[in-house]
């Protein structure tokens, strides 16, 4: 080999050498662990499957344990465990074959006897009144094989397999026949048959979950979930930015911003959770259906979406919401907002303002108030209470709010003491059940206000036993329409479920109404993977100055204020906001605080849309950073140009060497 090519080779060498060296390697998250984080709002209440029923307990469930359906993206019924199912001519005997390869998380095979041992069990032990639904119709379950499995009904039931093969978790046999109190069993170590272990839960800080390496579907693409507890929405959005959380529900304050972040994508799903007022039917006057009517002609809802959820919603008229296309009925009648036909009711039924002070009387002289309870845990329930003390007032009602926590909340629904209450549903793929709690048969622990109707229950229970899904589509409307018009509750509103994930760490999100997090979408977590590795990187050279820096806002009836910081802050910041509200001649007040340390660019701007002061003071050292882009080479580039730089090295070694 002549000198003058054993030069070119030599630098060629040096040339390609330094290109690697200078290339940025991919992220130690995209080469390690591919570990998503989420965060969820609340504590788990169980790791029981049988007993738990918040939106966590189900969403954990969804994760560890698979069922006999599933639903797809616009929640209707698919095989899953059972591959396929027949129906007798009579419609009381269905016929379930099961998949062959699915096992359960600690090894054992998942067959027709645990099957056979969830129905049973469940409807040996009636304290776990949470499957009564379920269970309710079904005469026997029978096994005549490892993969077959037979449920007999009492009558033919129409909801089996869009109500209880995708809803009931199927437990195993091994580990639960041994469990005699199955109510306050804590299963703390749960053994499922999903595409997910848990692996850890430490409450009040994550819950963490790793793949099933012998899932019977496959593998997922991911390695686990860490799923942060109770972040506030300031906390759980500053991650988002900053990539700590990969995906979250976003508050709709935060949906604007997070559009304009060019990492984010934001979702925005029709949800199947309704807000509505239940109204207590047996106390006068919410008795009178007229008087039900004059209430919702009083109320503006529209206003209502605008004010609370910032638009992301939209008024509702029926029990079911709109993103059920087959169950929805869009000509529900609508008593739509109109405070004049509200007096106009309110006059006739001979509630009058006589004295002039702008409430009406009663019969027997006293002033009509009522009694409005509301969550004091969460802020869109108050403020939709401080609203409707407005809408009321202006036809002539007084109104009293009273904030209680869940617990109290749900024992006086219980016990029927209030007269409205501010409450919500998550109504199933199959209405029926929630229908059910309207039955004037309905048990006191589900009926809903106390009303009744002969011609809606006849309905019901044809509706149920109707496998033709037109007929029973148009029955399900008219009952729809029949609780629009009597009103024992009134719908308030639907609101959207929205969502944002980072663009650079995951894709293969799935969609579906309730969102992509929502409780049944399996689905997504089936297709989520590691997205592609992005083309630039921001470096940061940060220099911390001394100065600390205190923000005042005070805000006093409606106000817009924007706070922008321009330079990168590294803080930790305290807010405390006091709240006051004053309706009904009472005033209550209320103090949060809330602390985090995020470093980040901060650009916030926040809207009130009523009478309230609010103080933030935040003190935090002033960072200044200097960002620059560098562009990434994906980690394969790197070790294919450091093989090409060891082969030329080996030639021109070998090539010397024989000269």
């Amino acid at each position: 080999m002549s000198r003058s090519v054993y030069k070119w080779i030599v630098g060629i060498l040096i040339i390609l050498l330094a290109v690697s060296m200078s290339m940025p390697i991919a992220s130690a998250q995209n080469q390690g662990e591919k570990i998503v984080h989420i965060t969820v709002a609340e504590e788990l209440s169980s790791l029981n499957p049988l007993v738990g029923n918040s939106l966590v307990d189900w969403f954990v469930y969804n994760l560890l344990y698979d069922k006999l359906a599933i639903y797809d993206t616009a929640l209707n019924p698919k095989p899953w465990l059972a591959e396929n199912w027949t129906l007798s001519p009579d419609k009381t005997t269905w016929t379930l074959h099961l998949v062959h390869n699915a096992t359960w998380q600690d090894g054992k095979p998942f067959t027709a006897q645990d099957v056979v041992f969830t129905f049973n069990y469940l409807k040996s032990h009636p304290e776990l009144w949470l499957w009564l639904d379920e269970l309710q119709y079904i005469a026997n379950v029978t096994a005549p094989d490892n993969y077959t499995v037979i449920i007999k009904t009492t009558k033919p039931v129409a909801i089996l397999d869009r109500y209880v093969f995708p809803r009931l978790p199927i437990i195993p046999k091994h580990i639960w026949e041994n469990i005699t109190k199955p109510a306050t069993y804590p299963n703390t170590h749960p053994v499922g048959n999903g595409p997910f272990i848990l692996e850890e839960y430490k409450p009040g800080d994550y819950i963490k979950f790793k793949a099933n390496p012998h899932y019977w579907k496959g593998r997922v693409h991911i390695d686990g979930i860490i799923a942060k507890i109770g972040l506030t929405p300031d906390e759980a959005f500053l991650e988002l930015k900053t990539g700590k959380l990969d995906i979250m529900v976003l508050s709709p304050e935060y949906v604007k911003e997070a559009e304009k972040d060019p990492n984010i994508k934001v979702v925005i799903s029709d949800d199947i959770y309704f807000d509505y007022l239940t109204l207590n039917t047996k106390k006068y006057p919410l008795n009178i259906t007229a008087f039900r009517r004059a209430l919702s002609y009083a109320i503006d809802k529209q206003d209502l979406v605008n004010r609370v959820l910032l638009g992301y919603g939209e008024p509702a008229y029926s029990v079911i919401p709109p993103a059920y296309k087959i169950w929805y009925y869009p000509n529900v009648t609508k008593y739509e907002y109109n405070p004049e036909k509200a007096k106009q009711i309110l006059d006739s039924l001979g509630f009058k303002d006589t004295n002039g002070d702008g409430i009406r009387e009663l019969p027997n002289g006293q002033n009509l108030q009522l009694e409005i309870l509301t969550l004091s845990t969460w802020p869109p329930y108050v403020r939709m209470a401080d609203l409707l003390t407005k809408y009321l007032k202006a036809v002539g009602i007084a109104t009293k709010v009273v904030a209680v926590d869940w617990g109290e909340e749900s024992s006086r629904l219980h016990n029927r003491n209030y007269e409205i209450a501010i409450w919500g549903y998550t109504v199933a793929p199959d209405p029926s059940q929630f229908l059910s709690q309207f039955l004037s048969t309905a048990k006191p622990w589900w009926s809903m206000g106390e009303w009744g109707n002969a011609t809606y229950d006849k309905l019901y229970e044809q509706q149920l036993s109707e496998f033709d899904l037109t007929e029973r589509q148009h029955m399900i409307w008219k009952m729809q329409d029949i609780l629009a018009q009597e009103l024992p509750i009134i719908p308030i509103w639907v609101d959207y479920v929205t969502e944002g994930y980072r663009l650079d760490t995951y894709a293969g999100w799935v969609p579906m109404p309730m969102g992509i997090l929502g409780i049944y979408n399996k689905l997504t977590w089936l297709s989520v993977h590691p997205a592609k590795q992005t083309t630039t990187i921001t470096s940061k050279v940060t220099k911390t100055t001394t100065k600390v820096t205190t923000v005042t806002t005070e805000i006093t009836e409606v106000s817009t204020v924007t706070s922008v910081i321009t330079t990168s802050t590294t803080s930790v910041v305290t807010k405390p906001v006091t709240v006051t509200m004053t309706t009904g001649g009472k005033t209550y007040t209320s103090v949060i605080t809330t602390s985090y340390t995020t470093t980040l660019p901060v650009t916030r701007t926040t809207t009130y849309e009523k009478t309230l002061t609010r103080t933030s003071t935040i003190e935090k050292p002033i960072t200044v950073t200097t960002t620059t882009k560098k562009t990434v080479i994906p980690s394969w580039v790197y070790w294919s140009i450091a093989i090409l730089v060891v082969i030329i090295a080996g030639l021109a070694f070998y090539a010397v060497r024989r000269r």
